[in-house]
């Protein structure tokens, strides 16, 4: 199959709907420029940095100290096939209103990135197949929007 790059810095979308289809997700990456340092790059600069630490304990500005080494060992090992997610922190919060607890799971700094970029390649696929009236976890939408238009 051709590969295909990006446009304005953002995949092709219908090129990536073709390839998506019928392949894994690490292939797709790798056919629209995804695998690319700049690519990488972009996706941590996306990424919120002030969030807690996950269970590694590394913090935005100790990854950034060896930004470029950090983000190419990264790419490496996602490319090779050897990334697995590492274990997420388990944190109870208060629940509004009540004495209750939520569990919230927080993830590596390398792991925001890693789903930044899979968003960055996937949102545009999946973005075109959605109808007008659905709201739910798109890009500018949300609950308090349906509620209005209802």
């Amino acid at each position: 199959m051709k590969e295909f790059g990006a446009t304005n810095g953002r995949p092709d979308a219908y090129l990536v709907s073709l390839v998506a289809r019928k392949s894994s997700t690490i292939y797709v990456c790798q056919q629209c420029g995804a695998t690319s340092p700049g690519f990488l790059e972009e996706a941590y600069r996306r990424t919120r940095k002030d969030g807690a630490v996950g269970e590694d304990g590394v913090t935005a500005e100790a990854y950034e100290e060896r930004l470029l080494e950090n983000l190419s060992e990264l790419l490496e090992r996602f490319k090779s096939g050897r990334y697995r997610a590492p274990p997420v922190r388990r944190v109870h919060i208060p629940k509004a209103g009540t004495a209750k607890m939520r569990p919230i799971g927080i993830p590596t700094l390398e792991d925001k990135i890693l789903q930044r970029a899979v968003l960055m390649v996937l949102e545009p696929v999946y973005e075109q197949d959605f109808l007008d009236y659905s709201y739910g976890f798109r890009p500018g939408r949300g609950a308090h929007q349906a509620v209005q238009v209802l």
